[in-house]
C-alpha cells in the first residue's frame, strides 16, 4: 500500500494580529492570510497579504483595504475573501486588490458578502450576501453581478467537478446554473428533509452565523455532473433527479432513518 509523502508545514508568527481570520492556497506554495489592524474593533481582519511557504511576505497592498474580512475561497489561480467594501483578490502572480461592492451591497451588516465558494476548475467565485443572494464575482474582469436576488437560502453549493452551480431557497425552490454561462438552466419546487442548520430562525442568527452555515456543505442535497441527489422529508429516500431538468430518473431506499447525507462517486 503506498502511503502519502505529504508533511505538513506549520506557518506561525506572521504578526498578523489575534482575530477571527483565514488562510488559503495560492498556486506555487504560496498562501493568502489575513491581517487585523488592532486599531480597529472587533473580530474581523482588515486586510490580506500574500506569504510564501516560509512565513515571508510576498505581496502586499495597503490600499486594499477593508473594515471586515469573512469567508474565502480558492482555485489556486485567484483566492477570494469576501469584505465589508467588496471582494479581496490575491492572485498567483501576486497581485492583491479590491473589486468594490455593486450598488446593490453596502458595508452594513448582511449587505456584504461573507460568504465565498467556487471550484478548482472554475474563473469565477460566488458569494453570498444574507440580504440580497448570491453575486457572480469574476476577478479577471473586475466585476461582481448578482445571480440569484433570494433573500434566505437553505443552501449553494457546486456539483462535483464545478460544472454547476445549485441553489435552495427557504421555500424549497432547487435553482440548477450553468457555471460556465452564468445562466439558469432550471428551476423547480422540491421538498427536502429540513436542514438541521435551518431549526434555528433566521432573524435567530447574526450574519456572521448565517455565512458560517451558508459555506458548510448540505447535509440533505448532493450534485454530481449527472445527478441531484435530495434527502427526502421521511429520511429514509434519496430522490435521483437529473441534474438538467430536475426530473426524477430513480430513487434508493434506505434501511432506517438517516439526519444527513454526502455524495461519494457518481
Amino acid at each position: 500500500m503506498e502511503t502519502p509523502t505529504f508533511q505538513p508545514g506549520l506557518l506561525s508568527d506572521l504578526g498578523n494580529g489575534v482575530h477571527h481570520g483565514a488562510a488559503t492556497w495560492v498556486l506555487g506554495d504560496k498562501y493568502a492570510v489575513t491581517y487585523k489592524d488592532e486599531s480597529v474593533p472587533g473580530a474581523l481582519p482588515q486586510y490580506v497579504k500574500l506569504v510564501n511557504a516560509q512565513g515571508q511576505i510576498v505581496a502586499e497592498n495597503p490600499n486594499a483595504r477593508v473594515t471586515g474580512i469573512h469567508g474565502d475561497a480558492s482555485n489556486g489561480r485567484h483566492a477570494v475573501f469576501g469584505a465589508t467594501e467588496g471582494a479581496l483578490v490575491v492572485s498567483q502572480s501576486n497581485e492583491i486588490k479590491l473589486i468594490p461592492n455593486p450598488s446593490t451591497l453596502a458595508p452594513t451588516s448582511g449587505n456584504w458578502m461573507g460568504t465565498i465558494k467556487t471550484h478548482d476548475a472554475l474563473d469565477v467565485f460566488y458569494g453570498y450576501a444574507r440580504n440580497h443572494g448570491i453575486f457572480e464575482i469574476n476577478p479577471s474582469t473586475n466585476t461582481i453581478r448578482q445571480l440569484v436576488n433570494a433573500p434566505n437560502l437553505k443552501s449553494y453549493f457546486l456539483s462535483a467537478e464545478g460544472g454547476y452551480l445549485v441553489v435552495q431557497t427557504a421555500d424549497d425552490h432547487v435553482k440548477v446554473f450553468d457555471t460556465t454561462t452564468g445562466s439558469e438552466i432550471k428551476g423547480k419546487s422540491i421538498s427536502s428533509a429540513d436542514d438541521p442548520n435551518g431549526a434555528v430562525l433566521r432573524k435567530e442568527r447574526t450574519a456572521l452565523e448565517t455565512y458560517r452555515v451558508l459555506a458548510e456543505p448540505s447535509p440533505v442535497l448532493a450534485a454530481s455532473e449527472k445527478y441531484l441527489y435530495v434527502l427526502k422529508p421521511n429520511r429514509i429516500t434519496i430522490q435521483v433527479l437529473d441534474i438538467k431538468t430536475l426530473e426524477e430518473v430513480s430513487n434508493i431506499q434506505l434501511e432506517a432513518t438517516v439526519h444527513n447525507m454526502m455524495r461519494v462517486g457518481f
